[in-house]
């Protein structure tokens, strides 16, 4: 279980500021080598609707335990 995870951040359609986001799109999930279903069972949220990546998010997500080096990345130890 993920302990603290900051929340995505997205830029406002509005004003094009920084705002918190609902979840994590699934590219910026892919990028940092974690699954959907791993996120979702580690309490990460999750944006299906979402389609951009910021490489912000990829960073947090490659911060915890779940993130790998990249896409299809294998945690084999």
């Amino acid at each position: 279980m993920v302990d603290v995870v900051d929340i995505p951040l997205v830029k406002s359609p509005e004003n094009a500021k920084w705002r918190p986001g609902r979840g994590f799109s699934r590219g910026e999930l892919r990028e940092a080598g974690v699954s959907i279903s791993a996120a979702r069972r580690n309490g990460l949220p999750v944006d299906l609707r979402r389609k951009s990546v910021h490489p912000e998010n990829v960073k947090i997500l490659k911060g915890t335990d779940l993130g790998g080096s990249g896409p299809g990345a294998s945690s084999t130890a």
